[in-house]
């Protein structure tokens, strides 16, 4: 029952562990979790949670506007940008979007005067209201 080439053959099974240990499941992992986090990004939740509903989601917009999600993206590079980078016996999941931890951690900004006036001029033009009537002021 012994076999001459045993210690030959553990030395193969373990470069193959090693292999599967260092490359083969951080590709995996990676994958798995930069699929789960962009699937979190097109079903507005987080693993299942959705996330609290937003001032524009009860304002009754008609037509299309009305029936959008959060609004977690404009042009989708927070999502896509989202990559996995496999080492050995390691995984890293980053983001290289400059905005990305801001959007995870959340930041506090000083709104200026100007700023304001900016945005109180935004409220009351056309572009600002494309799917229904400007509201009267009173």
């Amino acid at each position: 029952m012994s076999n001459p080439n045993i210690e030959s053959e553990v030395q193969k099974c373990l470069k193959d562990l090693m292999h599967i240990r260092s490359r083969v499941v951080p590709v995996k992992v990676g994958k798995e979790v930069v699929s789960s986090v962009r699937q979190n990004f097109r079903s507005g939740g987080f693993y299942g949670d959705t996330w609290k509903r937003t001032k524009r989601q009860d304002v009754p917009f008609k037509g299309a506007a009305g029936s959008y999600g959060p609004l977690l993206f404009n042009t989708a590079n927070l999502m896509s940008y989202t990559n996995h980078i496999p080492g050995d016996a390691q995984v890293t999941i980053r983001n290289p979007v400059p905005y990305a931890r801001y959007h995870n951690e959340g930041a506090e900004s000083k709104v200026t005067p100007k700023m304001k006036k900016y945005f109180w001029k935004k409220r009351y033009t056309k572009k600002w209201y494309p799917y229904h009537e400007i509201p009267k002021k009173e």
